[in-house]
Formats: C-alpha cells, sequence, structure tokens
C-alpha cells in the first residue's frame, strides 16, 4: 500500500478518549485533533498500541535531537 503523506502538523488541538463502556469497541480509545499548516483539520483515531508506538518514536527523535543526531527515527513493527 502506498503511504498517504499529510501537510505538516503544526497544532495539536486536542483530544477524543473513549471511556464509556457503552461506546462500541471498534470505537478507537483516542482520536487526536491535529492542524495543518494550511489550517486543514485532521482527525487521526489511534489504538492504545498505535499511541504507545507514536510515543516511542517521538521520544527516539527528541533523544536524537539532544544528542545531536539527524539519523532517521524508527522502529521495527512486529
Amino acid at each position: 500500500m502506498t503511504p498517504i503523506q499529510l501537510k505538516q502538523v503544526v497544532d495539536c488541538m486536542g483530544a477524543t478518549v473513549r471511556n464509556d463502556e457503552r461506546q462500541p469497541t471498534s470505537d478507537p480509545p483516542l482520536t487526536l485533533s491535529l492542524k495543518a499548516q494550511d489550517g486543514q483539520i485532521y482527525l487521526l483515531p489511534l489504538s492504545e498500541r498505535g499511541a504507545a508506538c507514536i510515543w516511542e518514536v517521538i521520544s527516539l527523535w527528541r533523544q536524537g535531537q539532544r544528542f545531536g543526531k539527524s539519523e532517521a527515527v524508527g522502529r521495527v513493527n512486529n
């Protein structure tokens, strides 16, 4: 599958969290509201695993910034 590139995200305007047992389990536990540079709003539904993976990649990226590394940051997807 070909990846879809979003425009640069400049703000996270908040999130909707599913914490109601009556909601269908097919609803994502977390949906981020992201604002792109051109003002477009994107809704990004995340599973717990998806959120954890994003957190891990951002943490690695921030560590790289502190130590002056400029290599690609990623994780092995099992």
